[in-house]
């Protein structure tokens, strides 16, 4: 049994996967924003942040900000039926986190893991579909559209 259920072998379920992994490309932005706000709006992080000094505050907002960059071009590069590299820089993103996570001892909860876990799915799940419709068409199907 495979993780994921079907074979994509024609334009429709590749479209499909491709659909999956711009909501997880979305979700994981999403997840993104919802960790500073809980970081830093509700749980009292953002008193500790201007005890930081200038360096590391620069820093902590530049990786907030390369993640959901990286988040956000994936969403673009999959609704424009595209995204194998974006995708699987993401869900590399996305690994690399709960990695660090967990060798930080930073356990964030089974539920938290389980809905990262299914938002790495989606994503892997698009970037499957990206490259279906790469190799059901070709690189410049589109183009002989205009001969």
């Amino acid at each position: 049994m495979s993780i994921f259920p079907n074979e994509i072998d024609d334009y429709d379920r590749a479209q499909a996967a491709i659909h999956s992994g711009m909501l997880g490309a979305a979700l994981y932005a999403a997840w993104v924003i919802f960790s500073w706000i809980m970081a830093f709006g509700i749980s009292g992080g953002g008193a500790l942040f201007p005890l930081l000094s200038s360096s590391s505050q620069l820093t902590i907002v530049a990786i907030v900000a390369a993640q959901l960059g990286i988040a956000l071009f994936a969403v673009w590069r999959f609704l424009r039926g595209k995204g194998a590299i974006a995708g699987s820089l993401n869900a590399l993103v996305l690994v690399a986190e709960v990695a660090l996570d967990l060798i930080n001892q930073v356990f964030l909860g089974i539920i938290w893991y389980a809905v990262l876990l299914g938002i790495l799915l989606a994503l892997l799940n698009g970037v499957r579909g990206a490259l279906a419709i790469r190799d059901l068409h070709g690189p410049f199907e589109e183009a002989e559209a205009f001969d």
